[in-house]
């Protein structure tokens, strides 16, 4: 799939006439009449945005094209109602949707010429706003007038996200490019389940009496299969027989499915849709995308959500909302039975005990419980609000789930089945309790006496979790470390050292640039040398130091640097030498994992690799260092130097120099960032 992505970003760069008529066309449909509502149009400029800060398209064009084309479809909806008038509203299929209508009318009636203006930036009633002006009479000229800015100004507004996440993407990139596709992916995924959230909370608003209905009369007419439909639907009718007979019916399909895709009755080993998800996500890690993992999985964990379900319960009770009350235990209840269903079941071992990973927290079996929780208790807070509400609960509530979920897959705590089932199972349940609860009697709750409480609750449950158990003290059981073996230092210099990597290793386990060198001995020393050549060591990444990337001035030199990976771990240490203001090459140094023995002990062998960088620039907003895949950089020491040993050899047909000090002496550094039960015999020793 990144593969394919690629291939389209290439082209989009290679042709960019062809993503700006794409661009014009989406923001012409995006502003027709009713049309528009259902025409996600921010994702494609979101996507526009990103090209135009990886240097693919240029920013006032994109947006004039995209203006261009928003004002084309406004102007072909105004000419609608002129032609139409009143007609186009009272058509057949206008008078499906009254509430949208009623608003648009209420908002240009209240706000005249200015309202087109405002309506650009107002979703529910952009695709009217047009055709009523229209029908109104205003005239052709003062529409295109107040429209134009608009449209350019909206145009904006949606591409500098876009520009800001490609700014991102490119200093991804440089890390890992196939990373920065997966970025691509991820973020376009969260978009648009963000427009369905919103769209499904449109559709919902406008038929769900409709479709209360077609239920109750479905339930009529199947006496035996529709039983307990009236329980949840009709309010006359009780609804807790029916409650429990679906939690009945949910245990029993939970069952089925953990017997039939994740049981160890029958098999001993993942499936293989599994494993791949599994072996996937491990391809993709790295110790930033680990510890970001390890603090999202510790919100779905028993000391923050259970925190979060006892502020909510007392919230309900303190407030004396005890049908409220009584469905939030009933979700608990359930959530509980299905984690000890999980619990009784003879399931799959999870990935932790296949692949040698040590989990962090505990293990996923509790999964039902926070999505539950979650869930539900922003189902409660929306019942009884406005569509803005309730799309940015259920937007806030869903986000957190899914990023507990993948956290756990990225930190191989489980596999994908049984998160699916999770989430299916819990979902159901929400929606069950959901629908009965708001049919029988709702209770509005307050922003200040309930929601305003919980999120506290959350918010320090979440701080003490993060605080007890840091995750920099146990990221390094999920940062991949090299495999220490011994090799003897005549065998190495003659031929072992073809056994070491030839290249570096990205995020997808595939080789990329070759290592250049080959170096034998402490880094202390290795520093000492390279300084003495004019190499300056690259100091640590810190957050404040990316503002430098939005300066013009700034030389290259001063910019900071992101550091690769190798096989999941980042370089030990980097070294740069300037240029000029525009260019500078760079050293990174990993671990192999491999000693060579010597006279005076054994000696680590570290892999370098040295490239060229220089200065990429988006919409002239910001700038950061790139590497040059094309140069070739000269070898960062000088072969005649007779205070080391120096032999060229080839591999996977690279060049590769290996390099040793004439005298060898080494002293494990203090600031070694394995522990010392990791580290090789000889390096505690010496």
């Amino acid at each position: 799939m990144l593969d394919q992505a690629q291939a389209l970003l290439n082209w989009i760069s290679a042709h960019p006439g062809g993503s700006l008529i794409l661009l014009f066309v989406v923001a012409m449909v995006d502003a027709l009449f009713l049309l528009g509502a259902f025409v996600p149009a921010a994702i494609v400029l979101f996507g526009m945005g990103a090209l135009i800060a990886l240097g693919s398209l240029n920013l006032w064009s994109t947006a004039l094209i995209a203006a261009a084309g928003a004002l084309a479809g406004d102007a072909i909806s105004f000419a609608m109602g002129r032609r139409y008038g009143d007609q186009l509203f009272e058509s057949r299929l206008m008078r499906r949707y009254p509430d949208l209508i009623h608003r648009g009318r209420e908002f240009f009636t209240r706000h005249g010429g200015k309202g087109v203006m405002l309506a650009r930036f107002l979703g529910p009633v952009r695709s009217i706003t047009p055709a009523l002006a229209g029908a109104s009479g205003m005239s052709a000229w003062v529409f295109i007038l107040v429209d134009l800015p608009a449209a350019l100004v909206w145009a904006l507004i949606y591409l500098v996200p876009g520009i800001l996440f490609g700014a991102s993407l490119g200093l991804a990139a440089e890390v890992a490019t196939r990373l920065a596709g997966l970025l691509v992916a991820a973020i376009g995924l969260i978009i648009l389940g963000i427009w369905l959230i919103r769209t499904a909370v449109a559709l919902f608003n406008l038929h769900a009496e409709r479709w209360v209905r077609m239920l109750l009369s479905w339930s009529r007419r199947h006496r035996r299969l529709g039983r307990f439909g009236p329980g949840l639907a009709d309010p006359t009718q009780p609804e807790t027989p029916a409650l429990i007979a679906v939690a009945l019916l949910l245990l029993l399909f939970g069952a089925l499915w953990l017997i039939i895709f994740d049981g160890a009755l029958w098999r001993d080993i993942p499936s293989a849709a599994d494993a791949l998800i599994h072996q996937s996500m491990s391809d993709l890690s790295t110790p930033w995308g680990s510890a970001i993992a390890h603090y999202l999985s510790r919100l779905g964990q028993w000391p923050v959500y259970a925190s979060t379900a006892a502020a909510v319960l007392a919230c309900l009770l303190w407030r004396n909302r005890m049908r409220a009350a009584a469905h939030w235990i009933a979700a608990l209840m359930f959530g509980l039975s299905v984690t000890l269903l999980l619990e009784c079941m003879p399931l799959v071992a999870p990935p932790t005990r296949y692949f040698g990973h040590i989990a962090l927290g505990t293990p996923l079996r509790d999964l039902v419980m926070p999505t539950i929780i979650y869930g539900f208790a922003a189902t409660l807070f929306a019942t009884l609000r406005s569509s803005t509400v309730r799309l940015v609960s259920y937007a806030i509530a869903s986000a957190l789930i899914v990023l507990i979920s993948l956290s756990r897959l990225v930190l191989a705590q489980e596999w994908a089945s049984l998160i699916t089932f999770a989430l299916i199972m819990s979902l159901m349940w929400i929606f069950a309790l959901t629908l009965g609860y708001r049919q029988h009697r709702p209770e509005r709750l307050s922003t200040f006496s309930f929601m305003t409480p919980v999120l506290a609750a959350f918010a320090v449950a979440a701080s003490m979790s993060w605080g007890v158990d840091r995750a920099v003290s146990r990221l390094d059981a999920h940062i991949p470390l090299a495999a220490q073996h011994v090799l003897n230092q005549a065998h190495w210099w003659k031929r072992d050292w073809d056994t070491l990597p030839s290249a570096r290793i990205d995020v997808r386990g595939r080789p990329s640039r070759p290592f250049d060198f080959q170096w034998a001995g402490s880094l202390d020393q290795l520093q000492t040398i390279l300084e003495a050549n004019h190499w300056e060591l690259v100091p640590p990444l810190r957050a404040t130091d990316s503002l430098r990337w939005l300066t013009q001035s700034t030389s290259i030199s001063e910019l900071p640097v992101l550091p690769q990976v190798h096989a999941g771990r980042h370089p030990q240490l980097s070294f740069r030498r300037t240029i000029d203001d525009q260019r500078q090459y760079l050293i990174r140094l990993w671990d192999s994992g491999v000693h060579v023995r010597t006279a005076y002990g054994e000696v680590p062998v570290w892999l370098g690799l040295t490239v060229e960088q220089g200065i990429r620039s988006g919409a002239r907003l910001f700038r950061y260092p790139v590497t040059l895949d094309h140069s070739k950089p000269p070898m960062p020491l000088s072969p005649e130097d007779p205070s080391m040993k120096f032999k060229l050899v080839a591999s996977a047909g690279n060049s590769v120099w290996l390099i040793q000090p004439a005298k060898v002496h080494y002293t494990p550094p203090q600031n070694d960032a394995r522990r010392p039960d990791e580290r090789p015999a000889s390096e505690t020793s010496h």
